[in-house]
């Protein structure tokens, strides 16, 4: 989802162009997707990915609890 957005949910593809992040759609969940390149991932209706450019931008601005997988939301 190198653009990014909301996703009608089932098997997608993520991390084509680097690390994204993952928020459920109820944002009480996050999570690096794409850090070891792309994979496919089951979403639900709802959630949403932030594309490779701006999670890189959260990860710099202090957000490491996300990389280290911290959040709660294992996918």
């Amino acid at each position: 989802m190198a653009s990014g957005g909301r996703s009608p949910g089932g098997k997608t593809l993520v991390g084509e162009l680097g690390r994204e992040l993952w928020i459920s759609r109820d944002g009480k969940n996050k999570k690096i997707v794409g850090k070891d390149g792309m994979e496919v991932i089951n979403m639900k209706p709802g959630d949403a990915i932030v594309p490779n450019n701006l999670t890189e931008s959260l990860i710099r601005g202090g957000m490491s609890s996300a990389y280290d997988g911290a959040g709660k939301g294992a996918l």
